[in-house]
């Protein structure tokens, strides 16, 4: 989802820019509630 991209995205920058032309599949990237 969005939200949990976001997430990713301020816990993560680096993978942030990976994530959008790739799976969520990085240990960064969490479902957050």
């Amino acid at each position: 989802p969005i939200h949990s991209f976001i997430i990713c995205c301020l816990f993560c920058i680096r993978h942030c820019m990976e994530e959008i032309r790739a799976t969520p599949s990085t240990p960064c990237y969490v479902p957050i509630s």
